[in-house]
């Protein structure tokens, strides 16, 4: 590969983040150039403690980016990424010591016993998962893809969406319980797809592809919310609803072009339909109608065919960021539906729990909003 198409696919594969590089000096890896464009991600990852170059006889490092990464370093490399940018909680001494007899019958290396208790006892990795990280001959065995995004997506905390509509190409090949997680990871922005629009589930990860990912755990650590990153939206028309299968066919027409869309729906999902809390019954969704379909992590999907305006009581105001709040609100017959308030919504009065409001909502999230002493329009 020509370095024009290195940089190319290197642009479509981690566009768009943010590198958290020290202002002390870099770790010098002989095989990485300064012109590399992993490069900046590499020194992160190094001096942040993440990951260790290969020693050489001359007392020289290589960090060897396009070596595979085994189950065992990826573990260790989360480990260090969520406990030393504050996103995970820290490790404790005895958590070894309880897992200790679990770990040498799986035989994993003494130097992962640590980092491997960390994910056990955090939830991260399930214990018969560690059956898995050594061949028959007890060598090392790669991390796949979205065996990453599995455990990256339970490491950093965020709440899993109850639809998922994956855009990649091979979509059909993520494993149905990594889907959440590689939905999750997109819309973060941490493991995005190639240039040809494929996740590539079931291929190996790269030591620089790692890099990037603690430079962007890092960065979601410091991030505040982003109401774009922690919804979803769609626009179309339903085509057809697969009950046993609990998908949505959704029709989109877009520049005369027309396009299938598939969201799969949790089991513990509750719709809502222009406002009216349908609970989990999808013989209710409007079939052949244009709708707008959209959702956060709450655990509702809201499906609009026409504007959505309503009376409803506060029931909580959450604060998620400045410029962002979640909004539970209480229905005639004491359904409750949630939507965003966001530094767009056209706010008439002072918002309080408790208080009667009439709003106008845009999928899921409230256009225009004031108290039942107002009027709006």
């Amino acid at each position: 590969m020509n370095r024009r198409a290195a940089l190319i696919i290197a642009f479509f594969l981690f566009a768009g983040s943010t590198v958290f590089v020290h202002a002390s000096s870099v770790q010098a890896f002989t095989d990485i150039s300064a012109d590399y464009w992993g490069q900046p991600y590499i020194s992160f990852a190094s001096e942040s403690g993440i990951v260790k170059g290969y020693p050489m006889e001359d007392g020289s490092f290589k960090f060897r980016p396009d070596n595979s990464v085994s189950k065992e370093e990826s573990m260790q490399m989360l480990y260090k990424a969520a406990t030393n940018s504050g996103i995970g909680p820290s490790f404790s001494e005895d958590l070894t010591a309880k897992y200790e007899s679990r770990l040498k019958e799986a035989g994993i290396a003494y130097w992962a016993f640590e980092c491997v208790s960390y994910g056990l006892e955090n939830g991260i990795l399930e214990e018969a998962e560690l059956t898995g990280f050594r061949t028959g001959a007890g060598d090392p065995v790669p991390a796949i893809r979205e065996e990453i995004a599995r455990w990256t997506g339970k490491a950093i905390g965020k709440k899993l969406m109850p639809a998922i509509a994956l855009d990649y190409a091979d979509s059909d090949r993520i494993a149905a319980e990594n889907k959440p997680y590689v939905d999750l990871l997109n819309r973060m922005k941490i493991m995005i797809g190639d240039d040809t629009g494929k996740f590539n589930p079931k291929s190996p990860i790269r030591r620089v592809e790692f890099a990037v990912i603690c430079n962007r755990v890092y960065a979601l650590s410091k991030a505040e919310f982003d109401i774009d990153a922690e919804s979803r939206s769609l626009q179309g028309t339903i085509s057809s609803v697969n009950s046993s299968d609990r998908n949505i066919y959704l029709s989109i027409c877009s520049l005369g072009e027309n396009s299938a869309k598939i969201i799969h729906l949790e089991d513990n999902i509750q719709i809502v339909i222009n406002g009216k809390l349908s609970y989990n019954d999808l013989s209710s969704i409007p079939i052949g109608k244009k709708a707008v379909l959209a959702w956060g992590p709450y655990g509702q999907l809201h499906i609009s065919t026409e504007v959505v305006v309503s009376k409803a009581v506060i029931g909580s105001l959450t604060p998620l960021s400045k410029e962002c709040t979640e909004a539970e609100l209480i229905l005639g017959r004491g359904d409750r539906v949630y939507y965003y308030i966001s530094g767009e919504t056209f706010v008439i009065d002072k918002l309080m729990e408790g208080q009667g409001v009439i709003f106008i909502a845009d999928g899921i999230k409230i256009v225009e909003i004031a108290n039942t002493d107002n009027s709006m329009i």
